[in-house]
């Protein structure tokens, strides 16, 4: 699981390949043992409201993720009480969907969003900006950057039947709209 950061000679996390690998929608929890799964219901109704979209900028997660990292290292009192706040919108989230509230869930998404741009100044890029503006302004109920930030893509979570509205408000900052599905499984090696 460590091959993107021996290739790019940068650090980086397990959580981008988590969900590839098992596929489906979970959460998941990283302790001392290794990492739990827990399935979460709802993937089709959840695949729904959501909008995927390109910035344009290629991102340098290194950078953001070096930067929180070291900030909370070194004991940084904001940059430790937001991460604490990020894990704990990230329970409620996922307690969110398991009872299928999923307006809850597109909310505490915003709010996870609103507290990632807050962690370094690198996170949060002017096309980023425009288009979580665009989103929201739409009917998204929250709109977030996807991993570390400093460019690449961001998701939204639209109302309940503004999915298409908030899809063109993000399509008209610049960003290019990606495909969004579930995949139900995880990836299957084989030989051939």
């Amino acid at each position: 699981m460590n091959l993107e950061t021996r290739e790019i000679g940068v650090p980086t996390g397990n959580q981008d390949y988590l969900a590839a690998l098992w596929g489906g929608l979970a959460a998941y929890r990283h302790g001392l043992d290794g990492v739990e799964r827990q399935s979460l219901p709802h993937i089709g109704a959840l695949a729904d409201r959501l909008v995927l979209a390109y910035t344009g900028q290629p991102r340098q997660s290194g950078f953001s993720n070096w930067d929180m990292f070291r900030r909370y290292i070194e004991k940084d009192a904001a940059t430790t009480r937001r991460m604490k706040t990020i894990a704990s919108l990230a329970r409620s989230m996922r307690d969110a969907i398991i009872a299928g509230d999923l307006d809850e869930a597109g909310r505490l998404l915003g709010e996870e969003g609103r507290l990632r741009y807050s962690l370094a100044p690198s996170v949060a890029t002017p096309a980023l900006r425009a288009a979580d503006e665009g989103a929201r302004r739409a009917g998204a109920l929250g709109a977030k950057v996807c991993g570390a930030g400093g460019g690449g893509c961001m998701v939204a979570f639209a109302r309940e039947g503004r999915r298409d509205a908030v899809a063109q408000a993000i399509a008209r900052t610049g960003a290019t709209l990606l495909p969004v599905s579930v995949a139900r499984r995880g990836v299957a090696v084989s030989e051939s």
